[in-house]
């Protein structure tokens, strides 16, 4: 069962099941105390449907900064999400000479490894520096930073 329905129930069931257990027990609580407990529960419960909501996916890319040494022409990255659920992702490159194996997917609770090739044949002169953005379709950005030695 998706995570977000099972704290959007507890959230909601677990103030109305408070008095049946009371008066199970004996227990008699003034109709005032009662409006403040269900004010506060709803307050406690909108702040976790607002962390399930809101805390879903953080993405991570490591390394943050990536060198081609001189006759170095590939390397790798790690995509991981160290949140709940999966995160779609894409890169996003401003250069026709930096290619990506795979260019997008998907990342749940493991890492994707993301294999990173310079063709240096197509780099044009004096370049030795770019950078590139790992996004999620959900808003998640990462830029990672590119230096070439020639």
């Amino acid at each position: 069962m998706d995570p977000k329905v099972i704290g959007l129930l507890a959230a909601m069931l677990i103030p109305m099941l408070l008095p049946f257990f009371l008066r199970r027990y004996g227990i008699r609580v003034p109709a005032r105390k009662w409006a403040v407990w269900y004010i506060f529960w709803a307050f406690l419960a909108s702040m976790v449907i607002f962390q399930i909501y809101t805390i879903e996916h953080v993405l991570v890319v490591e390394p943050r900064s990536i060198e081609f040494g001189s006759g170095e022409n590939t390397t790798e990255i790690f995509i991981a999400n160290n949140g709940s659920g999966a995160i779609r992702w894409d890169i996003e490159r401003n250069v026709s000479w930096l290619l990506f194996e795979p260019k997008s997917g998907r990342v749940g609770n493991n890492q994707e490894r993301v294999e990173v090739s310079l063709n240096r044949s197509a780099l044009p002169p004096g370049v030795t520096s770019t950078q590139f953005l790992v996004a999620g379709r959900q808003g998640e950005r990462s830029l990672v930073e590119v230096r070439i030695t020639p």
